[in-house]
């Protein structure tokens, strides 16, 4: 029998302050194909895109995650609003390796207590070689019963975004 490591916590430890959550997460050196397994709730086309597109793995590294809520913008705000904010806020992108660790600890119940229905990870753009061969992030999307590693467009301009929105960068 395999001995669990009891040192990494199986939930997320999360905080509000001054309308951002704030937690960490630690990589623990699961590849992306890893994840594609080890993740129970991913959509389809994420799943692809965690299958073709591997991401830099690390081992040990801790990442402490801000997350800009969506009540702190205007209504229909764009993915450039965010992105000047987090400037504001010397946030800088995550890797996509956050979103799985994330995704890993996330409950239905933390994202609804936190307000959110979705959570944005701002990391490098990774290509979706679906139809539209767009760039792509990855999002937590709160179903009600659980939550989902999904894929969001980053095309400029493509969406307007509402007060349910999350946006995750990591601190400096």
């Amino acid at each position: 029998m395999e001995a669990k490591d009891l040192s990494l916590p199986t939930k997320l430890d999360w905080q509000e302050k001054e309308k951002k959550i704030i937690f960490s997460v630690v990589s623990n050196g699961t590849s992306s194909t890893d994840w594609n397994k080890r993740l129970k709730n991913v959509g389809h086309d994420t799943r692809k895109i965690l299958e073709f597109h591997s991401f830099r793995e690390t081992k040990g590294i801790k990442t402490d995650i801000v997350i800009l809520k969506g009540e702190n913008f205007p209504d229909n705000y764009s993915l450039e609003d965010v992105l000047i904010a987090a400037g504001k806020h010397s946030l800088k992108r995550t890797e996509a390796e956050t979103a799985c660790l994330t995704a890993e600890k996330i409950t239905a119940e933390d994202m609804k207590a936190m307000g959110l229905q979705w959570i944005v990870f701002f990391h490098k753009p990774i290509m979706d070689n679906n139809a539209m061969l767009e760039y792509c992030l990855l999002e937590i999307v709160n179903n009600c019963h659980n939550c989902r590693l999904e894929s969001l467009s980053d095309r400029p301009g493509f969406s307007k975004y509402n007060h349910s929105y999350g946006f995750a960068f990591a601190a400096n």
